[in-house]
């Protein structure tokens, strides 16, 4: 039998919070390119609320993710 304590689980959901959190800054790398035709304020603020993410007070036992850009 393994033995999990609480600290090991909510480091494992941190780690996996953290991994998508990171996926989804990749995938909004487009946004920040010079020739992009977007709003990047509104892009830049979604970013960074992303990376904001660990500094909710909760974290990582409860996370509220940004909302997508253009999907309000």
């Amino acid at each position: 039998m393994i033995s999990v304590n609480k600290t090991s689980l909510s480091a494992i959901d941190a780690e996996k919070i953290r991994a998508r959190r990171d996926a989804l800054l990749r995938d909004s790398d487009w946004s920040m390119m010079p020739d992009t035709p977007t709003d990047k304020n509104v892009w830049a603020n979604y970013r960074q609320a992303l990376r904001d993410i660990t500094l909710q007070k909760k974290f990582p036992a409860e996370v509220v993710w940004p909302e997508l850009p253009g999907r309000e």
